[in-house]
């Protein structure tokens, strides 16, 4: 059976190490510019963040995919 983009898959233990490096990585780096005042500018930076952690939870997906050969649409 092909995988399609939005089918759920669950990481393997390479991928969830790597998440979880990734992870710690963002969290610093949130807590790093959360020391900044408050303002419109930092909401958008968090926001972008958020965003980026979403991307990069996407990307090791389907590393993950075509690292296990899974019969994939990436």
């Amino acid at each position: 059976m092909k995988t399609n983009r939005f089918d759920y898959v669950r990481y393997d233990e390479h991928a969830q190490k790597f998440s979880e490096r990734l992870k710690a990585l963002f969290i610093d780096l949130h807590d790093a510019v959360d020391e900044l005042q408050p303002s419109r500018e930092l909401a958008l930076a968090v926001t972008n963040l958020e965003q980026a952690f979403m991307w990069v939870g996407k990307a090791i997906r389907n590393d993950q995919l075509v690292r296990t050969g899974s019969d994939v649409e990436v």
